[in-house]
């Protein structure tokens, strides 16, 4: 995944670690890309296997988590055990 990738955004993550998102093209696919990439050699950053990714349709799933979780955060709402549980159940009996 290097050739035919195309930045999106990067943001540092710690000073060792930056958080890179890419469209790649993987076995003919395009994939967003979302990975932590570390220093090597002091200026050369390579990618870790921190990372997800994804099938372009899946973004919008990915962007509405985002949202969620930043109205969550925002309002200082804390999810318990017993709910983040609700919530998993949940999502996986979507996928079958």
């Amino acid at each position: 995944m290097g050739q035919n990738s195309r930045l999106i955004h990067e943001f540092t993550k710690n000073a060792l670690e930056v958080v890179r998102t890419q469209v790649v093209q993987f076995k003919g696919e395009s994939l967003l890309d979302i990975r932590v990439w570390v220093v090597k050699d002091g200026d050369t950053y390579i990618p870790t296997k921190k990372g997800i990714s994804l099938r372009l349709e899946q973004v919008g799933a990915l962007r509405d988590a985002i949202v969620k979780a930043a109205k969550e955060i925002k309002s200082g709402k804390k999810e318990g055990p017993k709910r983040a549980k609700q919530i998993y159940d949940k999502v996986h009996r979507k996928r079958g």
